[in-house]
This record gives structure tokens, C-alpha cells and sequence, in this order.
């Protein structure tokens, strides 16, 4: 578990953001994404949201132009 002090850093840096979703993950990369945001002082949210977005947005745009070419054949 993180120290009280990287806690505290880490929601009055995310407070603006909004995380609501809840989302099941593997608890060995939790426990792993754990590690990583105690020492860099910010929440699992918004570690996981600022990791994820480019990838999720990457997939998304590929997915769209692939749906995308295909209604242009029919």
C-alpha cells in the first residue's frame, strides 16, 4: 500500500478529472500498477487513464477506418 503523503499528492493532483467507471483488470497487473504510481505520486486512475487513452484512441481510429472502407464497397 502507498504511503498516506503519495496518496494525498496523487487526488489533489487527479480532482478535476473525473473516473467513475469501475473496470475488473488482473490483480497481478494491479499489484504491479500499484508499485509504479506510489513511486511517481499520482492515483491507479490516472495512471491507467493516461496509459491507456493513446492506445484506446488508437483502436478506436482503426476501427472506425476499417468500418469505414467497408461501407465504401457496398
Amino acid at each position: 500500500m502507498a504511503p498516506t503523503g503519495v496518496l494525498t499528492v496523487a487526488k489533489k493532483k487527479s480532482e478535476s478529472r473525473k473516473f467513475n467507471t469501475l473496470v475488473r483488470l488482473d490483480d497481478d497487473l494491479v499489484e504491479k500498477a500499484k508499485k509504479v504510481v506510489a513511486l511517481k505520486g499520482i492515483s491507479l486512475a490516472e495512471y491507467f487513464s493516461d496509459t491507456l487513452r493513446p492506445v484506446v484512441d488508437r483502436d478506436l481510429s482503426k476501427e472506425v477506418r476499417k468500418l469505414a472502407s467497408k461501407e465504401g464497397e457496398d
